[in-house]
């Protein structure tokens, strides 16, 4: 994309055909076709991947939510691990599906773990929560403790 969240991407504009061929040649396809390897040689792995989010988009108002799941093809995973955060951590907010939504950001799921059924988490973190050394070390123990019983 050129922008995301009302930001410029600068690498983005103005990518040519050749460019952005390229760039799918040397990263895309090598990055998938590994990940797609990895796959195939472990036996029923439950796939976490962790990302971040701002606090307010350029364009838009506050996000409220505190830890966002993207959730479309393993709802029972994301239910267990809501579930499990709001026990260990009441006073944040958990949602599905925001501050983004797995109906519209979900490429890598959809092509490599729903086809092959596996169980996987999309976790989302505002960025305030991970913003020092502190918060990360409190979000890890919250993530950890939150995963402990699907993945011990």
């Amino acid at each position: 994309p050129m922008d995301s969240d009302g930001s410029s991407i600068p690498g983005n504009l103005d990518l040519d055909a050749a460019a952005r061929a390229e760039r799918i040649e040397t990263l895309y396809k090598p990055y998938h076709a590994e990940l797609s390897a990895a796959l195939d040689r472990l036996s029923q792995p439950f796939v976490i991947s962790v990302h971040s989010f701002t606090p307010k988009p350029k364009t838009g108002a506050a996000r409220s939510v505190d830890l966002g799941l993207l959730v479309k093809h393993d709802v029972k995973s994301a239910e267990i691990f809501k579930d499990r955060v709001k026990a260990l951590a009441p006073q944040f907010r958990v949602a599905m599906n925001e501050p983004y939504s797995a109906y519209d950001l979900n490429h890598t799921v959809d092509t490599h773990l729903a086809p092959r059924g596996l169980s996987h988490l999309a976790i989302e973190i505002r960025q305030d929560h991970i913003n020092t050394d502190q918060g990360v070390a409190k979000w890890v123990s919250l993530l950890g403790d939150a995963l402990e019983p699907m993945i011990g």
